[in-house]
């Protein structure tokens, strides 16, 4: 039996993203990686070591937060197909991102935890999601469009992307009633699209 070398045995290593389409047609792009695992992927950057990073002064922080966010914002490119036939239309995504402190708290934590808590040993996992960097990025479907034709470029800095794909099925239950899984899954999406 083989594995990647993005997954280890308590977890994935490598970046993910998730897409979650609501019933209102929102729809929402996680995308979870490791600060330090990108700012090595960039050129020149590869002394820039968990340590360092969490050590260095908030606004030399800031300034490199900054760049890299412009870097991810110019290569996380969302398009969908209008109407068969033409080109495809550029989405604009709405972005709900942590601030340089917030990102800087993370890696701060992680490296004291990686030091002092474990004595030494890795944390719990291999590279422990709690200490990845989460950006969240949502839009609306407009009437007409079907999440069918949606198109998603990653960045190339946060390398091989673990992608997955949920769309909610819902249902009301009434006072008392009980809801199971088997309900859930008996019903399927009741074919009017997305």
């Amino acid at each position: 039996m083989t594995f990647s070398a993005g997954v280890h045995a308590h977890g994935i290593k490598s970046s993910s993203a998730t897409v979650e389409v609501l019933p209102n047609r929102l729809v929402n792009i996680k995308v979870q990686f490791h600060m330090v695992d990108v700012l090595h992927a960039a050129p020149g950057t590869s002394a820039l070591t968990l340590p360092v990073v969490a050590a260095m002064p908030e606004q030399m922080f800031a300034s490199l937060y900054e760049s890299m966010l412009a870097e991810i914002d110019v290569g996380l490119q969302a398009s969908l197909l209008a109407q068969p036939g033409f080109s495809r239309q550029s989405v604009v995504l709405n972005k709900r991102l942590p601030s340089a402190q917030q990102v800087q708290g993370v890696l701060k934590r992680e490296l004291v935890e990686s030091k002092y808590a474990g004595q030494g040993k890795p944390p719990y996992t291999f590279n422990d999601r709690r200490f990845y960097q989460i950006f969240n990025y949502d839009f609306r479907l407009a009437p007409g469009e079907s999440i069918d034709d949606l198109k998603i470029v990653f960045p190339a800095q946060l390398g091989e992307i673990f992608v997955s794909f949920t769309a909610p099925q819902t249902r009301s239950v009434k006072p008392g009633e009980a809801w199971s899984f088997a309900d859930r899954a008996a019903k399927s999406l009741d074919g009017r699209g997305l």
